[in-house]
């Protein structure tokens, strides 16, 4: 692999606090050092324009000069207040590469991606964007981004991916929307004081109310990732979301609550959800860290799925509501409460589209023998973490990380297997 420097151009220089999503992952980072690449995110695009190099080149400098989160460094002060550090100009770092005749890109992608998982950023000084460009004999057939989860969040990366095709396919691409350092200010405004407020009362009531842990909250440090590929699953999903008229990440939290409480004996699952926080219009193709957690407690005392699954989206809903808050007044109150280990059980469905259409019984069930359990290798530090992912009408993945000493690998494999026959059951149930 070659490496170049690609200097950017921005509209400004600036420096104000850090926002509360930042703040919240930099604690995290400062719990993994020296491993601050744990939180390294890849995302990668094919390109089937046949663009040219400076082509790719000249829309990625675009990019870092629009989007000020790809140029900012983090700078803790002598008390450990973070502030963001915004630079009008420089150079971020490119490598390239070419496959040999016959070679996957792929190959190149992966090689790439395993060292930028174990390649940290120095935040105060790194601008927290690299880039890959692999070459099919001189033409860039695919892109890669490696960025800290400081600056951006998934929907940042499929904003950026989004941006990058439409630059290189001589396309508009949408006016900036809110940046890092304006967020910062709105946080600190008489309205967004108002509204952290609020999430912090949110707080208060759901660990005044959270029910037992239905998983242990133990920590070994051994974490093990299954991962199932499932037709069944995303068939069954789309069509109790169809016939419920819900959307199938509830329907899919409410299985998932509902198996935790059967394990559990408990009538009410207490969740960490993850919230991208874009419900306001210049937000939504933000390029930033705008993700949080916030808890949510299923009712799943029903004998009724439906009724589980609506009390999972009434619940999420208004946890959704209140996931922009301060962690610093967050931590102090959890450490009040007592209640560090309160929430040990975390939910993500990352899947972009959530809608759903009906599938016949018989096409479901007999998409089962085609379901897949492997071992993956994403690693969450949590005792029970489960991400989605897919379109959620072909197909769905969903991974399934564990730390060993709250449920064992055989436990977790088991886990998903039941959560699968749970969905098509109740699928089968619904079409009567």
């Amino acid at each position: 692999m070659d490496q170049r420097l690609v200097e950017f151009h921005g509209s400004r220089s600036a420096v104000a606090p850090a926002t509360c999503a930042q703040r919240q992952l930099w604690g995290a980072i400062q719990q993994k050092l020296p491993n601050s690449a744990f939180f390294n995110q890849i995302y990668r695009v094919g390109l089937s324009m046949k663009p040219t190099l400076p082509d790719v080149l000249s829309a990625l400098s675009a990019a870092v000069g629009a989007h000020e989160s790809l140029r900012t460094v983090f700078v803790p002060d002598a008390a450990g207040a973070l502030s963001q550090y915004v630079s009008q100009s420089g150079s971020f770092s490119v490598h390239t590469a070419s496959v040999e005749p016959g070679e996957d890109p792929g190959t190149v992608f992966r090689a790439w991606e395993a060292q930028m998982l174990q390649t940290g950023y120095q935040f105060e000084v790194d601008l927290p964007l690299r880039a890959l460009v692999v070459l099919d004999r001189e033409v860039p057939v695919l892109v890669a981004f490696c960025v800290s989860h400081l600056a951006v969040d998934l929907t940042s990366l499929r904003v950026l991916a989004d941006e990058l095709i439409a630059r290189l396919n001589g396309h508009a691409v949408p006016a900036n929307s809110r940046q890092p350092v304006e967020h910062a200010l709105f946080e600190r405004s008489p309205k967004g004081q108002r509204l952290l407020a609020r999430s912090l009362a949110y707080w208060q009531r759901q660990l005044a109310d959270a029910p037992p842990a239905a998983i242990p909250a133990q920590r070994s440090g051994q974490c093990a990732t299954l991962a199932m590929d499932s037709l069944a699953a995303a068939l069954a999903l789309s069509t109790l979301a169809a016939r419920y008229d819900i959307s199938s990440g509830a329907v899919l939290l409410a299985a998932t609550a509902q198996l935790l409480g059967r394990r559990a004996g408990l009538s009410r699952v207490a969740f960490r959800l993850l919230v991208s926080n874009r419900f306001a219009p210049d937000l939504r193709n933000a390029v930033a860290n705008l993700h949080q957690e916030v808890p949510a407690t299923i009712d799943v005392g029903s004998p009724s799925f439906a009724a589980v699954a609506r009390s999972a989206l009434k619940s999420s809903m208004a946890a959704y509501s209140r996931g922009h808050y301060d962690p610093d007044l967050v931590d102090e109150l959890v450490l009040q409460c007592h209640a560090e280990d309160a929430f040990p059980a975390c939910f993500n469905d990352i899947r972009e589209s959530r809608g759903g259409s009906i599938a016949d019984a018989d096409s479901i069930c007999a998409a089962l023998d085609h379901t897949v359990v492997a071992p993956h290798s994403f690693q969450e530090a949590e005792p029970f973490f489960l991400m989605v992912d897919g379109d959620g009408s072909e197909w769905i993945r969903i991974l399934l990380s564990t730390d060993t000493a709250a449920m064992p690998p055989s436990d977790a494999h088991q886990f998903l297997l039941d959560l699968e026959q749970l969905l098509v059951q109740e699928a089968r149930t619904a079409q009567g």
